[in-house]
């Protein structure tokens, strides 16, 4: 069997992370880049936000040619009481794919996004809400808010579908939370660097408590605790070069 510290599932990971193409975060043109942006964990079918959820972003680029991207780094942070965290941006990446882990939830949608062309002009840019069904599969049509953007960058930024995270509460069998838990897991997963904080150490620490409650498989024990190991290691070495 592959090792899990290499390989990145082949299935498509659901997207409750935020799109990478074009994030954005407001600044000011007199002042320099941001460096961090406050995103925001939130439970999809409440719309409340989720206190304790730890998040794990990768930031990637394009490896020059078409659809293929490589992870440079892997940063991680826990929402606060509010369901507030706060996550580096990095001027070569931009900002990260994100996800986030927290007992009883799975992998959720937001109902915000940008859309253009709404009125037939191609230049205005809207935020449209959407509801998403039981699975995730299907999105229908709420409504479209009535500001009009002059720009995408406008849009997302006011539909924060970059950075905020979304999770549902999870029903299933302990096998499907294994899979569950497995996904996540991949979500974690970088060949780049750490990043400036403990990376996905707190990720992968807390996957591991519950896959060894619902008594996973050997093997993906195993290797879990060797991409802590690694996560520790990377943690070490960047502190140490500060």
């Amino acid at each position: 069997m592959a090792n899990r510290k290499h390989v990145i599932s082949a299935r498509v990971a659901p997207v409750i992370f935020a799109a990478l193409a074009t994030f954005v975060v407001a600044c000011s043109e007199a002042g320099p880049p941001p460096t961090e942006f406050r995103g925001r964990v939130i439970d999809q079918d409440t719309a409340q936000p989720i206190a304790g959820a730890i998040v794990v972003g990768r930031y990637t680029s394009s490896r020059g040619f078409e659809g293929s991207t490589s992870c440079n780094l892997v940063e991680s942070a826990v929402s606060d009481q509010d369901g507030w965290f706060t996550m580096p941006i990095d001027p070569r990446y931009g900002g990260p794919l994100m996800e986030a882990y927290h007992r009883g939830y799975k992998w959720g949608r937001g109902p915000r996004w940008a859309e253009n062309g709404i009125d037939g002009n191609v230049n205005h840019w809207q935020v449209q809400v959407v509801e998403w069904n039981a699975d995730n599969s299907r999105a229908k049509l709420v409504r479209y808010e009535p500001t009009i953007y002059g720009s995408q960058r406008e849009a997302i930024a006011a539909s924060r579908q970059e950075v905020d995270v979304y999770i549902r509460p999870f029903s299933g069998t302990t096998e499907a939370r294994l899979d569950e838990l497995h996904r996540l897991t991949n979500a974690g997963i970088c060949g780049g660097r750490r990043g400036t904080t403990t990376g996905p150490r707190p990720f992968f620490e807390a996957i591991y408590v519950e896959e060894v409650e619902l008594a996973d498989r050997p093997y993906f024990l195993q290797s879990l605790r060797e991409l802590i190991a690694d996560a520790a290691s990377g943690a070490d070495n960047a502190k140490a070069k500060k």
